[in-house]
């Protein structure tokens, strides 16, 4: 393929040629890791505020403070009236260039009595994750997935980790 036209230029597939199966049975991709990728579309479906606390001397690794809105979260009543939902965390961090450095990820099961479940509405609920980097500026892409609706919250933030100063 050609372009009429100087200083630009072209980067596309030549072809596509299926490796898989074909029918149903093919595995599916977990859709917190799509929408994980550099790149996509920020999803606001569930919102989500994240402290991200640099290393220090007493803690090497980068910490993570999520606080989820639980408004978009589908949580299911149990017979004794705790309010039940299962959510999945990720946070990655990539390089200017798109290639993963670092990451983490859980699943949280988080049943909450009446009271816990009133109060989370207004403070959102808390979820702590540590990151191990190596000093150097990255964009972190942080997720969060509700298991009962598949509903997504994504967030991206520039972050820059220096080097710890060493004492002697």
């Amino acid at each position: 393929m050609q372009v009429h036209r100087s200083g630009i230029s072209l980067a596309y597939r030549a072809g596509y040629f299926p490796t898989g199966p074909t029918d149903n049975s093919a595995q599916k991709v977990h859709p917190l890791i799509l929408a994980m990728q550099p790149g996509s579309l920020p999803s606001t479906v569930i919102l989500l505020t994240v402290e991200v606390l640099p290393p220090d001397v007493n803690r090497p690794k980068t910490r993570l403070n999520y606080s989820i809105d639980i408004h978009g979260i589908d949580f299911a009543e149990n017979a004794n009236h705790t309010r039940r939902a299962v959510l999945d965390c990720i946070a990655v961090a990539f390089t200017k260039a798109g290639q993963p450095i670092g990451q983490v990820s859980n699943t949280v099961d988080a049943s909450l009595s009446p009271a816990e479940y009133d109060a989370t509405l207004s403070k959102g609920f808390a979820v702590h994750q540590e990151l191990d980097l190596p000093p150097g500026s990255y964009i972190l892409r942080l997720g969060v997935m509700d298991h009962a609706s598949q509903k997504i919250g994504t967030l991206d933030l520039p972050l820059a980790i220096t080097a710890l100063a060493t004492t002697k």
